[in-house]
């Protein structure tokens, strides 16, 4: 029994680090006031967060395109990806840590 109780607290555990990893990368999103161009579920001036997820799934260079893109804009990571909409860089925007980049590209990729 004590076995099992054990077990229940770990996964517990596990979820809750799941769900505030999650929720940072929520936060991020809009701290970073990245909501007035993107939405989770459909496209707006940019490409929806699930979009997103959507095509870079599975792909190694994923992550680390996307930071790129997340602190310095789509040109600087080989794009725009999306037509001719690009993501703008930081000189039109707030810096943003590499460390918030990464937990937002976390978050989205799980959208």
């Amino acid at each position: 029994m004590k076995i099992l109780t054990l077990a229940a607290v770990a996964a517990l555990s596990a979820f809750g680090l799941q769900a505030h990893a999650g929720a940072a990368g929520d936060k991020l999103v809009q701290k970073h006031l990245c909501m007035g161009c993107h939405a989770v579920d459909q496209a707006a001036i940019g490409p929806s967060f699930q979009q997103i997820a959507a095509q870079w799934r599975g792909k190694p260079d994923a992550e680390k395109t996307l930071v790129t893109t997340v602190r310095q804009g789509s040109l600087a990571a080989g794009g725009p990806h999306w037509g001719q909409v690009k993501m703008p860089d930081d000189s039109e925007r707030a810096q943003i840590s590499e460390r918030e980049a990464r937990r937002m590209v976390r978050w989205i990729m799980k959208q």
